[in-house]
């Protein structure tokens, strides 16, 4: 590391506007190239007291201290010298192998991007930040920098190795491939483990489960292997849908190299496809203690935490991905969801307004930002919404019955109904639209209409739901013996349903039979404290 960074003090030239005297830093100059750096530092050290602020002074002081390995004191001088245009981009790449060497990968990206942005770059700054790139899971600009760095050393196999797997993650089959023959080729990463992983996908390929097999097992069996070919090896199973097969990879990779977040990362992703949100969360938070600002993730971290209801959980790395990628619509929607469901509907409304205002097309988002605005006490702008749906996807029944679910809420039951209707008119079975209909038409006092549209729901579903509402809308019409009738064929099935008992308690007191609706209302009263009870034990939805 040392040798590399000699060339620095030897092409950096003097600041014109220095007060140092030139044969000072010339002589510091010598003592470091003759390995002498303990003179050299007092030379420095002499010359500083004269003039600290000379940014090429600064710059060889800090160079020194940090071949010294005295990093806190080095960093000060780089620093002072980080913004004068012929120290600048040294310091930046000195300051970044600090960063990098002390495992604060994020810090070092930042100082060593502007010499990899540079013509010609800082030394290795390009291979140096696609690597870093890669190693805090940012993938696209990992990519953007490897395939940078490729076009100016094509021969760097470990460059073609690293945009393999780039391309494997993101599902790019035929480009993985190229690139590992070329990491073969070139003989810079582990050629034969290469070949292996390319024969194994290869018969994955082809259905040949059996030599696939067989190369995963040479693979967990070498122990001196690289562990991130294990990973990768463990990614073409997942990418070939066989993740159960890639636990034991991706498991034996976090073994060899626990700073690994491929690994970490890589391991949870398969516990989430294998439907384990549980065992996901372990890999995936400590891929996260390895690089914290890690959209995918933080974004994969959330989502398990969704997936077990734990929506409060999934606040905190949604966010964490959202504020890496503003424009990633599905990060934006399950934050919302997380909002909405910890309680935090305010918090969702923006986000899918944001959404919305950049693409249309899904209308998952509209029925939600309804859900959220109605849970913010706003009926009219979720009405608006309703409004807005229903006119962009008119042939979704889903649409007409969300606008008929909302005009219902402020109480306009007669436009609902229309709304109802044309939902159950696109999508027949739904018995959704059916019973929002015949309340709608009870609640607006078409009695009798809505007793044939539950009459229509019991035909179609048998539910309760429609027996009680059919059981009012005859109790309405003054036939309370038919709406006795209708009841009692659902008593048995439904006997926990305390709605039922309060329903025919009332039947039986109109009939004048008080000693069953007593009874009814008896049962009710029971089932309604054991349901207020369990409602209570169960805490907060």
């Amino acid at each position: 590391m040392l040798k590399v960074l000699s060339f620095l003090v030897l092409l950096l030239p003097l600041s014109a506007a220095t007060r140092v005297q030139p044969p000072d830093l010339t002589r510091a100059r010598r003592l470091i190239e003759e390995e002498k750096l303990p003179e050299a530092l007092a030379v420095l050290d002499e010359a500083k007291a004269a003039n600290g602020t000379d940014p090429s002074l600064l710059y060889l002081r800090g160079y020194v201290l940090y071949r010294m390995n005295k990093l806190s004191e080095a960093k000060q001088d780089l620093k002072s010298s980080a913004t004068a245009t012929p120290t600048a981009l040294r310091s930046h790449y000195i300051l970044a192998r600090i960063a990098e060497s002390e495992g604060q990968r994020t810090e070092a990206i930042k100082w060593l991007r502007p010499c990899a942005e540079a013509e010609p770059p800082v030394d290795d700054a390009l291979p140096r930040i696609s690597k870093l790139y890669w190693e805090v899971g940012q993938i696209e600009n990992s990519q953007v920098w490897t395939e940078r760095a490729l076009r100016k050393t094509p021969w760097d196999g470990s460059l073609h190795y690293r945009l393999a797997r780039i391309y494997q993650i993101k599902g790019q089959a035929e480009q993985a491939r190229v690139e590992f023959a070329a990491s073969s080729r070139l003989k810079s990463a582990d050629s034969t483990g290469v070949r292996k992983l390319m024969e194994c996908s290869e018969a994955l390929s082809a259905k040949d489960l059996k030599t696939a097999l067989r190369v995963r097992e040479e693979f967990i069996g070498q122990s001196e292997l690289d562990p991130d070919l294990l990973v990768a090896l463990g990614t073409t199973f997942a990418t070939a849908g066989s993740p159960e097969q890639a636990i034991d990879l991706y498991t034996a990779a976090v073994a060899r190299d626990p700073q690994l977040f491929q690994a970490h990362f890589n391991l949870g992703l398969a516990m989430l496809n294998l439907n384990r949100p549980d065992a996901a969360i372990e890999p995936l938070q400590r891929s996260l203690e390895l690089a914290p600002e890690s959209k995918q993730a933080n974004a994969a971290l959330g989502l398990s935490y969704v997936m077990q209801n734990r929506y409060s959980d999934a606040v905190a790395p949604l966010e964490a991905a959202r504020e890496a990628d503003r424009h990633d619509t599905k990060t934006a929607g399950l934050l919302s969801v997380a909002y909405y469901r910890s309680g935090a509907a305010a918090k969702a409304i923006p986000i899918l307004r944001d959404v919305l205002q950049n693409s249309k097309q899904d209308p998952k988002v509209y029925f939600l930002l309804i859900d959220c605005l109605n849970a913010d006490a706003r009926e009219e702008e979720a009405l608006a919404v309703s409004t807005e749906a229903a006119a962009r996807f008119p042939q979704l029944a889903k649409a007409w019955l969300s606008k008929g679910q909302q005009l219902a809420r402020l109480g306009k039951y007669h436009e609902a109904g229309v709304q109802f209707a044309k939902a159950a008119e696109l999508e027949p079975g739904d018995i959704d639209a059916l019973l929002g209909m015949a309340e709608a038409q009870q609640k607006d006092g078409d009695y009798q209409g809505s007793f044939e549209t539950y009459q229509r729901a019991l035909a179609r579903d048998g539910d309760v739901t429609a027996a009680l509402g059919a059981a009012r809308s005859l109790m309405f019409l003054g036939k309370p013996a038919e709406a006795r009738t209708v009841l009692e064929q659902f008593a048995g099935a439904n006997a926990n349903n305390s709605q039922l008992h309060f329903e025919l308690s009332r039947i039986y007191a109109r009939l004048g039979e008080k000693d069953l609706a007593a009874q009814q209302a008896q049962l009710g009263q029971q089932l309604r404290i054991q349901e207020s009870s369990t409602a209570t034990g169960a805490g907060p939805q």
